[in-house]
């Protein structure tokens, strides 16, 4: 029905937006910079905290897993759309947020 498509739609979109953020999160915030730094002791799991990209993928899978339940193969299915979808949202917002704002911040520095 209708009704449960919207509702997979919004499953789909919260997962997107919920892989970019904490994929942002683990990548790039301070908060988080401990844990980094404890995992480049060990040489896969320090590249793996380094590459958003990477990251994206297992963060993609968690959510898919938590928001999106199927069916093995749609598990894998869906947790490839929400990580391209969410790599789409990040290099979104690097275009037109942060680089922007960015610019904006080093110009007003330099004033």
């Amino acid at each position: 029905t209708r009704q449960i498509q919207n509702r997979k739609m919004i499953e789909v979109v919260l997962a997107i937006i919920c892989t970019e953020a904490f994929t942002e999160l683990l990548v790039h915030s301070k908060i988080l910079e401990p844990l980094r730094t404890l995992a480049e002791k060990r040489e896969f799991t320090g590249t793996l905290v380094n590459c958003g990209y990477c990251v994206s993928v297992w963060v993609a899978f968690l959510w898919t897993l938590l928001l999106i339940p199927s069916s093995p193969l749609y598990t894998l299915v869906w947790t490839l759309v929400v990580q391209r979808g969410a790599n789409f949202l990040n290099d979104f917002a690097d275009r037109y947020l942060r680089e922007p704002f960015a610019a904006a911040d080093k110009f007003f520095e330099q004033s």
